[in-house]
């Protein structure tokens, strides 16, 4: 017998208006945080995650507990300095696909995919990869 079919949550289903497949999904190693509201908003649960693909218009994550992701989260690299709005839209046996709320830009992307070392903040890489690391820290402050 079948059960209910899990509702998604509400600006999970904004993101699938445009269900392509991305042009160009670059492989790498990065470790990010997957944060979600628990209670209510007054706390927050933290589950680490590996990006093992990404494109301007998503990422893969691979976890141990990626079944604890709710559909909406934010996605943070570095040391709590880029926070990515994420909503969950497939999940399969290499990990999950996730939709960004906004397509990033080519070149920040590409200077994530240059990244040597999976632990590194974003402080670290900047300078290293012109000015665009740079930008999207001080476009959060």
């Amino acid at each position: 017998m079948l059960g209910k079919a899990r509702q998604r949550h509400y600006l999970a289903r904004l993101y699938d208006v445009k269900n392509e497949e991305p042009s160009r999904v670059r492989s790498v190693n990065l470790v990010a945080r997957a944060l979600y509201p628990a209670r209510g908003v007054k706390k927050l649960s933290v589950v680490q995650a590996r990006i093992v693909g990404i494109c301007e218009s998503g990422a893969i994550l691979q976890s141990s507990k990626i079944e604890l992701i709710p559909d909406h989260f934010y996605l943070c690299l570095g040391h709590f300095e880029i926070f990515l709005t994420c909503a969950k839209l497939r999940s399969g046996k290499d990990g999950i696909f996730v939709r960004f709320s906004e397509a990033q830009d080519p070149s920040f992307v590409d200077c994530l995919s240059l990244i040597d070392s999976p632990l590194d903040t974003m402080h670290k890489m900047q300078g290293k990869h012109g000015r665009i690391i740079d930008l999207k820290i001080m476009k959060r402050s």
